[in-house]
């Protein structure tokens, strides 16, 4: 009788034990991918935010890393899919954890090297060739403005202050004209005037695209360089430290436990 419990006992364990195996591999997929989420997508959003935000893109000179970004999600969503109706793999469910996190620190590397906050808090504009390519692109706006004031102001024997409380560069009927031969900075100037509330760019100047009751602080270089500093920058940080942490405890685990 005792030896027959005990038999019982011990094949009794053995069943739990398969059905706690079973417990966990159907619980595995859902918190695969909660850990995912958690390592991988929402520091994704982080980043595509970063990249895709006007401010901080113009200077990326054309990268569209955000491609490579919105694969994080299809690799999360692929992996779950093959663990719960395959299996675990542990081809798939390495792949499923280093793709992702190599991609983000990728990323976050190229944010970090390409951060040109420091230039474009320089008082000097001659400091970057681009910085001073910009401020000559907004000398340009504010001479077209300036004309059309004037012309403005000579035909309809007005004043050019009032003109310039009522009337911005865009009112003007050359803008649409000259906006061809500079499309990519005067579009960007604007959106920096009407977003940060700056003017000019490596110093203050009039507002040419608002009206001169917004209050404009900071010259739009700046601007752009805090957005780097305050929100771009430390977002790359952040990103990279987590996701390099990752990629490497999942090699490791690799390679110790063949995982």
């Amino acid at each position: 009788m005792l030896e027959k419990g005990n038999g019982g006992m011990f094949r009794g364990h053995g069943i739990t034990d398969e059905a706690s195996d079973r417990d966990v591999m159907r619980m595995f997929p859902l918190a695969f991918s909660m850990v995912s989420v958690f390592l991988f997508l929402i520091p994704a959003g982080l980043a595509l935010r970063n990249d895709i935000n006007p401010v901080v893109r113009y200077w990326r000179n054309g990268e569209n890393f955000h491609y490579f970004l919105l694969l994080i999600p299809i690799i999360i969503v692929a992996a779950h899919i093959y663990h719960a109706n395959v299996g675990f793999s542990k081809y798939v469910t390495s792949a499923a954890a280093i793709v992702p996190g190599v991609i983000l620190v990728i990323y976050a590397f190229d944010m970090g090297t390409t951060n040109p906050a420091g230039a474009l808090f320089s008082i000097d504009c001659n400091i970057w060739e681009d910085k001073a390519n910009l401020q000559l692109e907004w000398e340009a706006a504010s001479l077209l403005y300036k004309s059309c004031l004037q012309q403005t102001a000579s035909a309809h024997n007005l004043t050019v202050g009032y003109l310039a409380e009522h009337f911005r560069i865009q009112d003007c009927t050359e803008y649409e004209r000259d906006l061809i031969h500079h499309q990519k900075s005067w579009t960007y100037l604007q959106h920096l005037e009407e977003t940060t509330g700056c003017t000019g760019f490596c110093i203050p100047g009039p507002p040419l695209w608002t009206t001169s009751s917004t209050p404009h602080k900071d010259s739009c270089s700046v601007a752009v360089a805090a957005a780097f500093k305050y929100m771009a920058a430390p977002h790359a940080k952040q990103i990279l430290l987590t996701s390099f942490l990752t990629v490497v405890f999942v090699g490791v685990s690799v390679a110790v436990f063949g995982a």
